[in-house]
């Protein structure tokens, strides 16, 4: 038989009942693999887990974004990386879905062994590996700093916890807190005849005047996007709450980010 390890995360809490596990012994058993599974115990532990490994068929996570990103982190500081799936057991697990995975993990299960091995790039950030985003900020305390129990009892409602969060600093520092968006977009160039490609950055800065508020409106409007709910556009001087207006005027104000990004992609 093949063989596969798991290294899933308790603290997911999505596999608590034995006829869970005795699914996915059965779905693994049917496709050939005798699967080994096994139990993070700290931060950073299925990282290291990853690394000390001996070479096996497959290697599956099974646990949230985070967890995820430390089983790539460890895989790619290995000389010979290993054949990894994902099962997601997370809160918000944002990467699973961008794949098509459901909320069903012996359906997953099953998808990711009648899957297709697709190469997928990994991005660093002063040489850290970092899976789906990287965050700077104000932001980066939104999941450090919301209770697992509330990340637990709410699930993939996170977005009207960081609702919360944001609305109690915009009135920690008076009401309102002024942004300003920049944006980085990914060009792949060809650099020679050879079919060599190098992956560029761009950035450019958005013209459009924002402001955090201490006031959520229409969160439902936001899903994914949570800080539409507290943000307010000027328009022609006027204060305006981002989800009151459409797209087409959302576009006009942000014209001059559409020609900056333009003007760039012309001089490459």
């Amino acid at each position: 038989m093949m063989k596969c390890v798991l290294i899933y995360n308790p603290n997911s809490g999505k596999l608590t009942n034995r006829n869970d596990i005795k699914k996915l012994y059965k779905v693994f058993e049917n496709y050939g693999y005798e699967v080994d599974i096994i139990y993070t115990e700290y931060k950073g532990h299925a990282k290291e887990i990853t690394k000390k490994l001996k070479d096996v068929d497959l290697l599956i996570c099974a646990g949230g974004d985070g967890t995820l990103n430390e089983v790539i982190s460890g895989n790619i500081e290995r000389s010979k990386p290993l054949l990894l799936g994902h099962l997601p057991l997370g809160s918000v697990n944002d990467v699973a879905h961008m794949y098509g995975l459901t909320g069903n993990t012996t359906r997953n299960l099953v998808m990711l062994l009648n899957g297709a091995r697709k190469n997928i790039d990994v991005c660093l950030l002063n040489g850290n590996p970092f899976v789906y985003v990287a965050c700077i900020g104000a932001w980066v305390d939104i999941s450090y700093s919301t209770p697992r129990k509330l990340k637990e009892k709410y699930g993939k409602f996170t977005d009207e916890l960081a609702a919360q969060y944001y609305k109690a600093l915009a009135e920690k520092y008076g009401g309102t807190i002024p942004m300003k968006f920049v944006y980085g977009h990914a060009v792949a160039i060809k650099v020679n005849d050879n079919g060599r490609y190098l992956t560029k950055v761009i950035g450019a800065e958005s013209k459009l005047e924002v402001r955090l508020v201490n006031r959520i409106n229409k969160l439902e409007k936001s899903t994914g996007y949570f800080l539409a709910a507290l943000m307010e556009a000027n328009v022609d001087g006027k204060w305006i709450p981002y989800n009151d207006l459409d797209e087409e005027s959302l576009v006009k104000l942000d014209i001059d980010l559409y020609n900056s990004i333009t003007a760039l992609l012309r001089n490459i």
